[in-house]
């Protein structure tokens, strides 16, 4: 969470590019990269990022064979958002558990 609200300087928290000086509209364009992820065989929904707040977080999900306990399988979920680049992995942990979302970010917590 901390190298992406790093990448929220003044700048972009105003909606201007640091990377792209001209470019004006960072926040529609990490909703219409987000919306386009909807074609994806992994997507499994858009949700808000606890570190920008804005509706860019895309959940991935897939299915995979556990190779120690067959023949069940693991869901294996991880978030990325088009706007701040905040991603993180099942596996670390729903940022619920930390405080620092209100809400879980993974379906099956």
């Amino acid at each position: 969470m901390g190298r992406a609200n790093f990448n929220m300087n003044l700048y972009t928290r105003n909606g201007k590019a640091t990377f792209e000086y001209n470019y004006q509209d960072i926040f529609g364009r990490g909703e219409r990269f987000a919306e386009s992820e909807k074609k994806h065989q992994n997507f499994k929904g858009i949700k808000s990022c606890p570190c920008c707040t804005k509706k860019t977080l895309v959940l991935y999900s897939i299915v995979i064979e556990d190779i120690f306990n067959k023949p069940d399988t693991l869901d294996i979920q991880w978030v990325k958002c088009y706007t701040c680049d905040y991603h993180i992995r099942y596996n670390a942990g729903d940022p619920v558990f930390f405080d620092l979302s209100e809400v879980p970010i993974f379906d099956f917590y």
